[in-house]
C-alpha cells in the first residue's frame, strides 16, 4: 500500500513498509490508494457505493462525537455541500445535538463512574497473624509511592452521555469507545437495555454514548475477526458499576414525566337526547 500526497507543491509517494515521520503542514493533501492490496477478495464483498458511503458516514459521525475538539467535514466527491460538518473546540453534548438532533441533545444526562479492577484487591485466606501484619505494614511503608502509581495505572474511568426517561426512540443508538477506539460489546449493551426496560415504555429505546478507559493489557481484542467486538478483565464488575451509575442518574432526574396524547374526535355524532324529534 502506498500513499500519495502533495506537500509544499511537490508530489511525493510514501511506502508504508518504511514509515517515517512527516510534518502535516497547512495545505497538505493526502490520498490513500490500493487499500485492499493485502486482501484482494475484499472488493468483491463490498456493496453498492451508496451503502458503503452510508457506512463510512456512520463511523465518522461516531468519531466526531468522541473527538469534539476536532472539526470533521465529510462529503461526496464533486459535491458542494457536506453531509457532515462539525465545529472545532466543541463539547460532546453539543456535538451529539448537532448530529443526532436537538431533541437528543436536550435530553442528555452526564454520567461518570470510576474505580479499580476487582481482581487487583487480593487477600490471603485465613486469619492474619501479628507477624504477617507487621510484614504487611513494612511493605506498605517501603513501597507506598510505587503502589500508588500502580493503582493509578490500573484505574478505569467511564464517561457517558445518556438520555433521560422523557426521551425514547424505536431503535437504540449505542456508541461505545474503549481507549478511544470504536468497538462493540453486546454484554454492556444488553445490561444498559435492562436498566432502561423498567423506566421506558415497551419497545422504546434510549441513546447512549459511553467512553471507557482501561488498562490496555486488560482488553482482549481477538474476539471478532474484524476486531469490532472486545472483552476485558472484570467486565461484569465494571459493567455493573456503570449500570448502577446510569440508574442512579435516571432516578435523580425522573421527578417529572412528559406524556403526549391526542384528543379523540367523535365526528359530530349527537347523543340520543340531543337529536331532534322525528329524526332517524
Amino acid at each position: 500500500m502506498s500513499i500519495f500526497g502533495t506537500i509544499g507543491g511537490l508530489n511525493q509517494q510514501v511506502d508504508l513498509s518504511r514509515q517515517t515521520p512527516c510534518a502535516g503542514n497547512d495545505g497538505t493533501t493526502i490520498t490513500a490508494e490500493d487499500l485492499c492490496h493485502s486482501t484482494p477478495l475484499r472488493p468483491a464483498a463490498l456493496k453498492s457505493p451508496s451503502d458503503e458511503y452510508a457506512r463510512i458516514l456512520d463511523v465518522i459521525t461516531r468519531y466526531a462525537i468522541h473527538n469534539p475538539s476536532v472539526s470533521f467535514v465529510y462529503k461526496k466527491a464533486g459535491s458542494t455541500s457536506p453531509d457532515l460538518s462539525t465545529p472545532s473546540k466543541s463539547a460532546i453534548q453539543q456535538t451529539i445535538g448537532l448530529l443526532y438532533g436537538s431533541s437528543v441533545g436536550k435530553a442528555l444526562l452526564h454520567v461518570s463512574a470510576t474505580g479499580t479492577p476487582k481482581s487487583k484487591s487480593k487477600s490471603k485466606p485465613g486469619r492474619a497473624t501479628e507477624d504477617d501484619e507487621l510484614d504487611q505494614e513494612e511493605e506498605e511503608d517501603d513501597s507506598n509511592s510505587s503502589e500508588q502509581r500502580q493503582d493509578d495505572t490500573f484505574l478505569w474511568v467511564a464517561e457517558s452521555y445518556t438520555t433521560e426517561v422523557n426521551y425514547h426512540t424505536t431503535k437504540m443508538v449505542f456508541l461505545l469507545f474503549i481507549n478511544h477506539r470504536l468497538v462493540e460489546s453486546p454484554r454492556i449493551k444488553k445490561a444498559i437495555e435492562a436498566v432502561y426496560s423498567g423506566v421506558l415504555p415497551k419497545g422504546a429505546c434510549p441513546f447512549v454514548y459511553l467512553s471507557l478507559h482501561l488498562d490496555p493489557k486488560a482488553v482482549v481484542v481477538n474476539v471478532h475477526p474484524t476486531r469490532r467486538e472486545v472483552h476485558f478483565l472484570d467486565e461484569e464488575h465494571i459493567t455493573q458499576r456503570i449500570c448502577d451509575a446510569i440508574q442512579e442518574a435516571l432516578v435523580v432526574n425522573s421527578g417529572s414525566r412528559t406524556f403526549q396524547y391526542q384528543t379523540l374526535l367523535t365526528g359530530g355524532v349527537l347523543e340520543d337526547e340531543e337529536r331532534p324529534k322525528g329524526s332517524d
